[in-house]
């Protein structure tokens, strides 16, 4: 996409909308493994659904917060409950938050549209933006 040395990038614009993006799909409980900028695009790697209770309060954290019975539950009923609300309700609402994050960055940043869209990794929610 672009050099380091080119002239014309608008740098601290493509951060703003990785900033953006990846504060965007956090507060609304979709996992950000990493997000930052790559070869001048944004990269936001995520996952939709939620796995378990612990991947619903805390999205995003790498390492597991519960231990003991909290974790057993988890890894047992709770992965249970969770596969029936990704399959009712979470999935379809992460789609759409999904597509609605990348529409919203590409309006405060019109310019750099391509360096956003390019490389989103569920590229089949935001076509036709």
């Amino acid at each position: 996409m672009h050099t380091w040395n080119g002239e014309g990038v608008d740098w601290q614009g493509i951060e703003d909308a990785v900033a953006f993006l990846n504060t965007y799909f956090t507060k609304r409980k979709i996992s950000v493994f990493q997000a930052k900028e790559k070869f001048g695009t944004v990269r936001i790697y995520c996952s939709l659904g939620i796995d378990m209770v612990h991947g619903l309060v805390y999205p995003g954290y790498a390492f597991y917060q519960w231990d003991g019975w909290k974790a057993k539950l988890d890894y047992t009923v709770g992965r249970w409950i969770m596969s029936k609300l990704n399959k009712w309700f979470i999935y379809k609402w992460h789609t759409k938050v999904y597509r609605r994050g990348y529409q919203l960055a590409v309006e405060k940043w019109p310019h750099l549209k391509r360096e956003i869209l390019v490389c989103a990794d569920f590229d089949d929610f935001i076509k036709g933006l």
